[in-house]
């Protein structure tokens, strides 16, 4: 259960929110690097333990960046990606 440890503390934090009113909609998303193939499998499985997994997301921060670069709205979003791109994405 170690694989899923983080991801369903998460999970856990956001559904006992919505029940506590504190929030009317949850969705748990897990950001990772590109080559951390343990987050791969270990969303896919958890997701696969729940009836409905939609509300649990995994990302790599190199897809989430390419997102957000596509709907960057202005210059000061710009540099907030280039931000996250600078801190979160290893060059060689």
């Amino acid at each position: 259960m170690n694989d899923y440890r983080q991801i369903w503390r998460n999970h856990i934090l956001g559904e006992s929110l919505k029940q506590e009113d504190k929030v009317k909609h949850f969705t748990s998303v897990t950001f990772y690097p590109e080559g951390n193939t343990h987050f791969t499998k270990a969303i896919a499985e958890y997701q696969g333990f729940l009836i409905s997994p939609d509300n649990v997301l995994g990302i790599t921060y190199e897809n989430y960046i390419s997102i957000l670069k596509n709907h960057a709205p202005n210059e000061r979003f710009d540099a907030w990606i280039k931000f996250l791109e600078e801190r979160y994405i290893v060059v060689d």
